[in-house]
């Protein structure tokens, strides 16, 4: 592990090892929540924020809300999650990738009908750091 905390970023504008990404207090890198919180600023006031992580379920709602708290402060103003995805089961990324794509799809059912802007969808997930090549989904 210190070997890789040890290692220099190589990436777009970045300086510094991995140790800066080292989760914190409530499993959380607050670097990274100040990354994620830019990315729901830059979604504007008409954005909908939708949680799909497995912290959505209710045994980590401890988590979720340390996750708001932190966004709260990132963002200099309240937040939480306006929504968050099925509580089914998922085996992958496929699987996640699913439920997401299940959500858009409600979402649109539930507004049929209704005058609706257009609606532009950002997915930001690590799919449980599984690579996405060979994954298949139905529809």
């Amino acid at each position: 592990i210190s070997a890789v905390a040890d290692r220099s970023v190589v990436a777009f504008q970045e300086e510094g090892s991995y140790e800066k990404f080292v989760s914190g207090p409530g499993d959380l890198s607050d670097l990274l929540v100040s990354r994620l919180a830019h990315l729901i600023q830059a979604t504007g006031n008409c954005s909908r924020i939708i949680l799909a992580s497995f912290w959505r379920r209710p045994q980590h709602i401890e988590r979720r809300s340390f996750l708001e708290s932190r966004l709260t402060y990132h963002l200099g103003r309240a937040f939480s999650f306006d929504d968050h995805t099925n509580m089914r089961e998922e085996s992958g990324a496929a699987c996640r990738i699913s439920t997401i794509g299940d959500y858009i799809e409600d979402y649109f059912q539930r507004r049929r009908g209704s005058h609706m802007r257009k609606v532009k969808v950002c997915v930001v997930d690590d799919f449980s750091a599984t690579a996405l090549r060979g994954l298949t989904c139905e529809g």
